[in-house]
């Protein structure tokens, strides 16, 4: 008994606290909180990295595509323009093959002697002559102002319209707002120039003949019909070079798809939050964020070209009369992605020229 009455506390209490549970949830729970709270850290952050790409990258798209919109609607526009220039010049035309065709006619019917049947068109003759004149006189001026303003504003929708597409491209890009700080592109001229009087000529010839020889077929004969269109084919071409018309043209060698109709753009931001760099960095295991990754800079291209197939499309295009100019994405390709960037950002700061920090690395990334 008194061996029993002798026994420690600390002999009864060891076995205890050996078989004691109490306290083990909570350290399972503590382990899987530490877990949970990393896992939502890594979640939110790999979230907050997607947003930031995607607020950057459609930016970029916004800003290539508006671009290459208004600068296709300049071509249209260019050729609207052209098509104005040929009626302007196939109604002048038509209107000197008129007088031209009318007063050789006469020389042609009194030629013929006193006594020749034609003598009595000369005086329907006459009057055709002297209103067509008078028409003449009243337009021409009109004309050649048109055609003259036709010109400018061809100039200057190639010079200008590349600045004003820009411009509005930073407004659409803007709206976005954070992270987005601002947008540029390099600007690029149309890839147009003025042709020769010649082109446009032979293109108004078709449609200046017709009128020119309507007003003979009530009062002429047929002889005298076919020596008028004779005098108005050898008159038409002369009368339409004295106008100093030209329509415009695609600069030689212009490729349709070629590097003079791309256009890209490039986004600057703020750079990626630092919870979307540590969600990352975590999904990466740890290799961190380089400058080229890190969302300061977004980049997009698109291009506008002529809508056809073939050799026929590069024909319509290079000659600008025909409407059936778009455009569209294009994959990002950038022969010196690293001279563009001096460019777009030459007047930036902060993001823009931390990005520019490692432009080589940059451009291995994304230059195809």
């Amino acid at each position: 008994m008194s061996t029993g009455m002798n026994s420690s506390p600390g002999a009864s209490s060891a076995p205890s606290l050996r078989r004691d549970e109490r306290g083990a949830v909570l350290l399972v729970g503590i382990f899987a909180a530490a877990l949970l709270f990393g896992a939502a850290f890594f979640v939110l952050g790999v979230g907050d990295s997607i947003s930031h790409r995607e607020t950057m990258q459609d930016a970029a798209d916004t800003g290539a595509y508006t671009t290459a919109v208004l600068n296709a609607r300049a071509m249209n526009l260019v050729v609207l323009l052209n098509l104005t220039k040929l009626s302007v010049a196939a109604t002048v035309t038509s209107l000197l093959a008129v007088i031209a065709g009318a007063t050789k006619t006469i020389a042609f019917i009194l030629s013929l002697g006193p006594t020749n049947p034609l003598l009595p068109a000369i005086p329907a003759l006459t009057a055709i002559n002297t209103q067509t004149l008078a028409q003449y006189e009243s337009i021409r001026s009109d004309a050649e102002s048109a055609l003259r303003a036709a010109d400018r504003a061809q100039l200057a929708l190639a010079e200008r319209m590349p600045e004003i597409a820009a411009a509005q491209a930073s407004r659409a890009v803007l709206a976005y707002g954070p992270p987005v700080s601002r947008g540029t592109a390099v600007a690029r001229p149309l890839p147009i120039r003025r042709g020769q009087p010649i082109t446009l000529c032979q293109k108004a010839m078709p449609l200046a003949t017709p009128p020119a020889l309507r007003a003979f077929d009530p009062v002429a004969p047929e002889p005298a019909k076919q020596h008028a269109r004779l005098e108005t084919s050898l008159a038409l071409m002369p009368s339409c070079l004295s106008l100093g018309a030209a329509a415009m043209e695609l600069q030689p060698n212009t490729q349709l798809g070629g590097e003079r109709f791309q256009l890209r753009y490039y986004v600057v931001g703020g750079a990626m939050p630092t919870r979307g760099e540590n969600g990352v960095e975590i999904a990466s295991w740890e290799r961190g964020v380089d400058q080229a990754d890190n969302g300061a800079l977004g980049f997009a291209q698109a291009e506008y070209y002529f809508d056809g197939d073939g050799a026929q499309a590069q024909k319509d295009a290079d000659e600008l009369w025909t409407l059936g100019w778009r455009a569209r994405f294009r994959r990002f390709r950038a022969p010196d992605l690293a001279g563009e960037l001096s460019s777009a950002c030459r007047t930036g700061a902060g993001p823009c020229g931390q990005a520019l920090q490692a432009p080589a690395d940059l451009a291995q990334k994304v230059a195809h």
